[in-house]
């Protein structure tokens, strides 16, 4: 499994303190990387990068793990903008079974699927990428294997 980290990272976006969003679907989630990410150019020059990530939720009363909480993790740069590449560099360096620590916002997408069944997901649009550090505490937090 790696051990790689994402840098820290932090876009100021105008007069908006980083520790006060303007929106209530704010979420700072501590993720394990599950696939992947995918990173690409539109063809309007926007960057982005895309990949899923577990929540791990631990166990319940009984002992049992509960199932992990799935998300999309989506992060958005426009063609000069070097603080959001910084952020979008970050995600896509990212390897299967990394730990990683964002700051974003929480977004829920319904689509149709090719063979025309409904789907959704829920996505984490990235505003801050952090290096997940391990405490002594999280030994009492162990994650199961994928």
């Amino acid at each position: 499994m790696a051990t790689q980290t994402a840098p820290n990272t932090s876009p100021k976006t105008g007069k908006q303190d980083s520790h006060s969003p303007s929106f209530a679907n704010f979420v700072k989630f501590t993720l394990r990387a599950g696939t992947q990410p995918e990173s690409q150019f539109s063809e309007s020059g926007t960057y982005w990068v895309r990949l899923r990530a577990s929540l791990y939720l631990g166990k319940d009363e009984a002992g049992n793990y509960r199932p992990s909480k799935w998300f999309t993790v989506k992060a958005f740069a426009k063609k000069d903008d070097q603080v959001k590449t910084v952020l979008v560099n970050a995600l896509a360096a990212l390897n299967v079974g990394d730990r990683f620590t964002i700051s974003g916002r929480l977004d829920y997408v319904e689509f149709t699927r090719r063979d025309n069944t409904p789907g959704s997901e829920d996505v984490i649009i990235v505003l801050k990428v952090e290096p997940y550090i391990a405490t002594p505490q999280d030994d009492q937090f162990k994650e199961p294997a994928f």
